[in-house]
């Protein structure tokens, strides 16, 4: 019985130790989100007139990102 006991214990501690390491020594990934605000950053808002039909003009803010962006 206590040479379970210390099995486990030791066990218990390096097992420990290495989840710490892995959350320490991790390296930080790109990941969607930080694609997500690469892209939002080339994005702009442009006001667009929508013609209503019967002379009534209103105007409309959109957001343009990608290509369309001059």
């Amino acid at each position: 019985m206590r040479l379970m006991t210390k099995l486990l214990s030791t066990f218990g501690f390096f097992a420990g130790v290495a989840l710490l390491a892995l959350a320490f020594l991790n390296p930080p990934s790109v990941g969607p989100s930080q694609a997500r605000e690469d892209s939002a950053s080339a994005c702009r808002t442009v006001e667009v007139p929508l013609d209503e039909g019967y002379g009534i003009t209103k105007v409309e803010s959109r957001e343009v990102c990608g290509a369309l962006v001059r």
